[in-house]
């Protein structure tokens, strides 16, 4: 089903849509449409999750959720990093129920992230450090015009990865990096300080 709505085009449609694009670092920027998607994501992950959990599923079906799975993680990320401005849950019960309810909804986002870790991991490890590396490649060539919710979400992800090295026996054994998380996650930083490193140069 998922295949035959093209939900993948349809949702990378949207998130480059400019009321998700273009104005998403602005007070015009979409919310409802952006969490109306993000929940739309979190449901196909889901499903797709189901799958590669269910071990009476045909190989298959299993590859092709696979394939899915990479088209939607990037997507799951994508929404992850989006949260309101705090600046305008105060003094208001409306907006700060709008902002209780994406927190809820970022909470359900960073569980179905682990999980998707859990079950593919190579694949979760290389998407990831792919957005990180990105996010800071980007803030290197653009500095403080880049959107600082990339930023937040590059910095929580080098959490998340430190978070999975401590699961798979630290970060270093004898020395070197004991995982190809640990590896990456080694990487990550490295890109973080030399970007910072940039900065601080073109900022003097």
């Amino acid at each position: 089903m998922i295949q035959f709505l093209n939900l993948g085009e349809v949702v990378s449609q949207l998130i480059a849509s400019p009321a998700l694009h273009e104005l998403r670092s602005t007070s015009n920027y979409d919310t409802d449409l952006a969490e109306a998607v993000a929940k739309l994501v979190n449901t196909v992950v889901a499903d797709i999750v189901k799958v590669l959990e269910d071990t009476q599923a045909a190989p298959d079906t299993k590859s092709q959720a696979e394939q899915l799975l990479q088209t939607f993680l990037p997507l799951l990320l994508r929404f992850f990093s989006d949260e309101y401005d705090e600046t305008s849950s105060w003094g208001n019960e409306d907006e700060q129920t709008d902002e209780a309810e994406f927190q809820e909804l970022r909470k359900r986002l960073q569980n179905l992230q682990k999980s998707v870790a859990a079950i593919d991991q190579d694949l979760y490890v290389d998407i990831l450090s792919n957005v990180v590396g990105n996010t800071f490649q980007t803030l290197e060539q653009q500095g403080g015009q880049m959107d600082w919710r990339d930023l937040d979400l590059a910095l929580h992800e080098m959490y998340l990865f430190g978070e999975l090295t401590l699961v798979n026996s630290g970060v270093y054994a004898k020395s070197q990096p004991s995982t190809v998380a640990a590896e990456r996650l080694a990487v990550m930083m490295s890109k973080m300080v030399e970007s910072g490193k940039l900065r601080l140069s073109v900022t003097r």
